[in-house]
């Protein structure tokens, strides 16, 4: 959990050093909107699956012979990666879209935003690259960055359609590492093209705002008025 709450105690700490009494923990008290449209649950917790599905069939029909790069975990495995994605998750998310996100729309366009978030997102992760154990050490770091950085604009556009659910955002998150273990990932360069496409389906939908608008000037207000 203590690697895991590193994006909430920066943001406790950035919160402090510019001299604000406003911290992660009173953002996520005032995203903590369980009440989102029940859609916004379903996209969330089932786009994962989606995804890896839609990798699964492409990497097969382009690879036949392919090895996964990722195998599908035993059930042990995934109870061990379930149980520790329910204590880091959530405060992965008071740090990059209950904080960072929310902070960085209000100064700049929503992809924009999302793109600095995700980049920051994937370099926070750089280390289970490295570390003996953590199931990470087989990744391609470019695809499985592409991805993620893909990853973040999804979780972006599903945050602020929710009207700045936080839940919602964490159930993105956790659904994305359990169907990760639970289908495994034939191919990451299939599944950073699969989300890439996704991101450009939603980036059209929403007109290019990732879902901002709905939030925007009560999210300004709430900035304008931090102490």
């Amino acid at each position: 959990m203590l690697p895991g709450g590193g994006p909430a105690i920066a943001a406790w700490l950035t919160s402090r050093l510019a001299g604000k009494r406003q911290g992660p923990l009173t953002s996520l008290r005032d995203s903590l909107r369980w009440r989102a449209a029940g859609k916004w649950y379903l996209f969330a917790i089932l786009g994962p699956a989606v995804l890896l599905l839609a990798t699964h069939e492409l990497s097969r029909a382009l690879w036949p012979s392919l090895r996964p790069e990722s195998p599908r975990m035993s059930l042990a495995g995934i109870a061990v990666l379930a149980a520790i994605s329910l204590l880091a998750n959530p405060w992965e998310e008071v740090g990059w879209r209950g904080f960072a996100l929310d902070r960085l729309q209000v100064q700049c366009h929503p992809i924009v935003a999302a793109l600095v978030v995700g980049i920051f997102w994937g370099l926070w992760h750089i280390p289970l690259l490295f570390l003996t154990g953590s199931g990470m050490t087989s990744f391609p770091f470019w695809p499985w960055f592409a991805g993620l950085i893909g990853r973040s604009y999804l979780v972006a556009w599903l945050y602020n359609r929710s009207c700045r659910s936080l839940p919602v955002a964490i159930a993105f998150h956790l659904a994305s590492n359990i169907f990760g273990g639970f289908l495994g990932v034939d191919s990451f360069g299939a599944l950073a093209a699969v989300t890439v496409a996704a991101v450009a389906a939603v980036i059209a939908a929403s007109g290019g705002r990732l879902g901002k608008q709905i939030e925007s000037a009560a999210l300004s207000t709430d900035m304008h008025h931090t102490p």
